[in-house]
């Protein structure tokens, strides 16, 4: 497949970011992008149309932020859960399998409550 270019504005400071990781990762500017916009894209695709879904989400939050009812109410698609405490944040890892529109609605009412949320979706057909 050949190659697409296209320019982009950029914060100065994450423009720094990139080019200290290029660097200490012996690509170029254009490969870090790329690897980036591959991962943000797999993350994100599965929601384009409904269908089963397993993953992860990650979960960070202060201690004054509580989840619990946000997971009860969506009990039926997780699977696992795995809680820890690192220095002040509370650190949630949630296996998750379902209809993805409910696991996006999980991720979306985990976001609005001010948690920092990753969602990793498994590989699907």
């Amino acid at each position: 497949m050949g190659k697409k270019r296209f320019g982009v504005a950029i914060d100065s400071k994450i423009s720094l970011d990139l080019d200290n990781i290029a660097r200490s990762l012996g690509l170029d500017r254009s490969k870090i992008v790329e690897i980036a916009l591959k991962n943000y894209i797999s993350e994100y695709k599965h929601l384009l149309s409904k269908h089963i879904c397993k993953g992860i989400i990650v979960i960070e939050n202060s201690n004054e932020v509580s989840i619990d009812k946000i997971l009860e109410d969506h009990r039926n698609i997780i699977t696992n859960y795995i809680h820890s405490h690192i220095d002040k944040e509370c650190i949630s890892v949630i296996f998750v399998s379902g209809d993805s529109e409910n696991i996006n609605a999980l991720n979306q009412r985990l976001l609005s409550c001010g948690c920092l949320v990753r969602y990793l979706p498994f590989h699907h057909n």
